[in-house]
């Protein structure tokens, strides 16, 4: 359980910094409307961070 926690602790940070470096590279050019860069990031963020809420809830039914 507790290596469970600490797992999904490592998997949020990498997750969380791997969309910040994304979103920050992307802040340079997030004023000019025909560039979707910034919106592009802002979808996978989101993707990302609802797949990572459901992967816990996967990973410990395989368990």
């Amino acid at each position: 359980m507790d290596d469970f926690i600490i797992h999904s602790i490592f998997a949020a940070c990498f997750v969380f910094l791997k969309q910040f470096a994304e979103l920050w590279t992307s802040i340079g050019t997030a004023n000019d409307p025909t560039d979707l860069t910034f919106s592009v990031a802002q979808e996978r963020f989101l993707t990302d961070i609802s797949t990572m809420a459901e992967a816990p809830v996967l990973a410990w039914s395989l368990r």
